[in-house]
C-alpha cells in the first residue's frame, strides 16, 4: 500500500503568526528559512521531473515509432505528455513546499500585513 505524504506547517505556528504573537525577528527569520528551502524543494522537484520526463519519453517515443496509430495521433500523445509533466512537477511541488508557502504567506498577510511584502515566500 503507498502512502502520499506531505509537508505542512506547523499548526501553532501558523495560528501564532496568524494572530501576530510571533516576534518581527523570528518572522524574517522564518521566512528566509522558508526562501531558502523553496530553492532547494524547486531543484529537486524539477531534477526528479526530469528523470521521469526522460525515461517515459523514450518509453513514449518508442511505442510511437513502432505503432502505426500513434503515429497518427502524435501531436495528442505529445500534449498529453507535456501535460502529464506539467501535473507531476506542479504536484511534486506543492507536496514538498508549496502548501507551507501558502500557509505561511496567508498567515502572514493576517497577522502582519505591514511584513507581508517583506516576509512572503
Amino acid at each position: 500500500m503507498a502512502v502520499i505524504s506531505y509537508k505542512k506547517l506547523n499548526d501553532k505556528l501558523q495560528e501564532s503568526l496568524a494572530a501576530g504573537k510571533v516576534p518581527e525577528k523570528n518572522v524574517r527569520e522564518i521566512s528566509a528559512q522558508l526562501k531558502a528551502q523553496s530553492k532547494r524543494e524547486l531543484k529537486t522537484a524539477a531534477i526528479i521531473t526530469g528523470v521521469i520526463a526522460v525515461v517515459f519519453g523514450g518509453m513514449l517515443t518508442g511505442l510511437i515509432i513502432n505503432t502505426k496509430d500513434m503515429q497518427e495521433n502524435m501531436l495528442w500523445w505529445i500534449i498529453g505528455y507535456l501535460a502529464l509533466m506539467g501535473f507531476i512537477f506542479i504536484a511534486g511541488y506543492m507536496m514538498s513546499i508549496g502548501i507551507i508557502k501558502l500557509e505561511f504567506n496567508s498567515a502572514i498577510k493576517e497577522g502582519y500585513p505591514e511584513l507581508y511584502k517583506e516576509c512572503k515566500v
